[in-house]
């Protein structure tokens, strides 16, 4: 459990950083961290599920995680880069806190 906490951690650590700089309006640096944003909420997805398939029972929100990513899909395509970072910071990160208290 400590190693997803650790992936939960990091992934937190660059929602923040990358919504910081989108909430700045520096598109360039935030643009540079959407890749890693998303890689860290894959890794902590995986992590979890890893975790759940080895017997282990971590429960989560995983539709509303869904909605949320298909959410900041629509966000991105349409260039919208303060509604991506509002699900981003206040919604995934916050589901993301919710599994830190398991």
């Amino acid at each position: 459990m400590d190693d997803i906490k650790e992936c939960i951690l990091e992934a937190i650590n660059r929602i923040e950083n990358t919504c910081t700089l989108l909430y700045q309006n520096k598109l360039e640096e935030g643009n540079a961290g959407i890749c890693k944003t998303i890689d860290g909420i894959i890794t902590v997805v995986d992590a979890v599920n890893s975790y759940n398939r080895d017997g282990n029972r971590v429960q989560y929100d995983l539709l509303e995680l869904n909605r949320c990513l298909v959410e900041t899909e629509k966000a991105l395509k349409v260039g919208d880069f303060v509604l991506y970072s509002d699900i981003l910071y206040y919604d995934i990160r916050s589901i993301f806190l919710e599994l830190l208290k398991i």
